[in-house]
């Protein structure tokens, strides 16, 4: 594998607390091996902003490992940056090329408010994959795997469910080849307003401009990143894919008679669907 090193454009977002108004910001940064994960290349943006006597850049992280589910970011509109079934911990730089404009946000979710810069509060969704429930008693061995015969589907449905690490990509995310654009969620293969990318607009002096395959075929292109004001911020986003929908459709309905039921989360999954995307 080839190793390169480059120099990037960084849009990060950033964000006081909640209640405070954000802005993009952007960063220069130099020298960034190809072999570097992504929050790597952010651990050396905020050892330079330390040096420089400026104020690093909040994100959330712990295992670095796809296992913790805490590094959530958008990274140029998608839940995780551009590689498929992938945490942003996972994602290396050689994803991107010298001299790429990399814009860097928070989950868009009414579920997740801002905390600081990219950390936003996921207690919410922590609270419905609990909702799920557990027990905790002696049991013996457990039994052969085959032992028992499982349904293919529930089955299926079970290794879903086991694989959702609880990073809220489900609920902040838009269903492929969408992106989120200004809480929105928008194709940039046609939009000429955000065409291969959020804020990229095709501009025409005396023409309709028009974006196709992602590629503005009239007029100028002009890159502005945009976000909305803290009030539109994390406005929920119709037509998510729900990645995790297995675990988000875990029955919470198998608990109403238990306290968690009190808790004012949705009582199906449909109902759920229908808090996220509402406005």
């Amino acid at each position: 594998m080839e190793h390169y090193t480059m120099n990037l454009t960084l849009k990060v977002w950033k964000q006081k607390n909640s209640s405070s108004q954000g802005a993009f910001e952007t960063y220069q940064v130099k020298d960034i091996s190809s072999e570097m994960s992504f929050l790597e290349m952010f651990d050396v943006l905020n050892e330079q902003l330390i040096r420089d006597g400026k104020d690093p850049i909040a994100f959330d992280h712990d295992c670095r490992e796809g296992i913790c589910g805490m590094c959530s970011m958008y990274i140029n509109g998608q839940a995780h940056g551009p590689w498929a079934k992938n945490t942003t911990c996972q994602l290396h730089m050689r994803a991107f090329k010298d001299g790429d404009t990399i814009v860097v946000e928070p989950w868009r979710a009414a579920a997740f408010p801002v905390i600081k810069d990219l950390v936003v509060d996921r207690t919410a969704f922590d609270r419905i994959i609990q909702a799920g429930g557990y027990i905790s008693v002696n049991t013996g061995n457990a039994v052969d795997a085959n032992a028992i015969p499982i349904d293919k589907k529930d089955a299926d449905d079970a290794f879903m469910a086991a694989a959702c690490i609880g990073c809220g990509a489900c609920v902040a995310t838009c269903a492929a080849p969408q992106i989120a654009c200004q809480g929105v969620c928008v194709d940039p293969r046609f939009d000429p307003n955000n065409c291969n990318a959020c804020g990229t607009k095709c501009t025409a002096a005396n023409a309709t401009p028009a974006c196709l395959n992602g590629a503005c075929i009239i007029g100028s292109v002009s890159s502005t990143p945009t976000r909305p004001t803290p009030s539109v911020i994390g406005k929920p986003i119709a037509n998510r894919l729900s990645c995790c929908a297995t675990r988000a459709a875990m029955p919470i309905t198998r608990f109403t008679n238990s306290s968690i039921a009190t808790s004012k989360l949705p009582t199906s999954s449909s109902s759920m669907a229908g808090a996220r995307i509402a406005n």
